[in-house]
């Protein structure tokens, strides 16, 4: 339980202040900035989730 406790503070501990400094650094949240690069037309992930099923197919049957 001790053990538990101890890496459980550690991670708050490191989490807090790297919060802090990307905080200090940045304008934006996290967050915002994640969402800004995921919700790019044409963004990074895009190319792995297609959802034209025929197109799809026709790549599979090649």
């Amino acid at each position: 339980m001790f053990r538990f406790l101890l890496i459980l503070a550690l991670g708050m501990s490191l989490g807090y202040a790297y919060g802090f400094r990307d905080a200090r650094a940045h304008d934006r949240t996290v967050v915002a900035r994640a969402l800004d690069r995921v919700g790019k037309v044409g963004g990074d992930g895009r190319k792995y989730s297609s959802s034209d099923v025929d197109a799809e197919l026709r790549r599979i049957e090649r």
